[in-house]
């Protein structure tokens, strides 16, 4: 028998690795998602479903008492959009410098306690996950504009002034190595 104590989300450090990222694969996963929610982002990855965002540290246990997982909205199914609102927790009110601000999360959100273990985080973001239908797979195929074009190309067809009847540009996802140049999904 273990006398360790659980782990808790109080104690994970924040990553500080900004947003709007894109995964190629579930290995690239755990080198931009927190532990506790590696699972959740795993089991909706393997859905076709892009997160682009996510925290669960110390910083959002003891300051902000939730910890969330950003969805690229563009990118989601009808029934998956009308689900994430009917368990949305509503706007973060974040205060600062004597100012309120209201912050909408897109996506997943798990309420917190400074006492919430790594564990009891997990097994919640996974309930979340599990109300998230599969998706088509290419909706989990965000490109660059440049592969999007030639993606077209390759059909015979052409994206005119980044508009296409196919296309549909990420609401989340940015190159960050151009800022000004968004990600896209291609319908089959």
């Amino acid at each position: 028998m273990s006398n360790t104590l659980p782990r808790l989300v109080a104690e994970v450090e924040p990553m500080r690795i900004g947003c709007g990222w894109k995964f190629d694969s579930v290995d690239d996963i755990p080198r931009f998602v927190e532990e506790p929610l590696i699972k959740a982002v795993t089991t909706l990855f393997l859905k076709n479903i892009h997160s682009s965002q996510t925290s669960a540290n110390k910083h959002d246990a003891l300051n902000h008492g939730r910890a969330y997982i950003e969805l690229d909205i563009a990118s989601l199914a009808l029934e998956n959009l009308v689900t994430l609102a009917e368990i949305s927790l509503g706007p973060e009110i974040v205060e600062q410098g004597g100012e309120k601000f209201g912050y909408i999360h897109h996506g997943l959100q798990i309420p917190l306690t400074p006492e919430t273990t790594i564990e009891q985080l997990e097994e919640e973001s996974l309930a979340l996950a599990a109300l998230l239908a599969p998706q088509e797979a290419w909706r989990a195929k965000p490109l660059t504009f440049a592969q999007t074009k030639q993606l077209l190309l390759d059909r015979g067809e052409e994206a005119v002034d980044y508009r296409h009847p196919a296309l549909v540009q990420s609401s989340d996802l940015r190159n960050w190595k151009n800022e000004q140049s968004p990600y896209f999904y291609v319908q089959d």
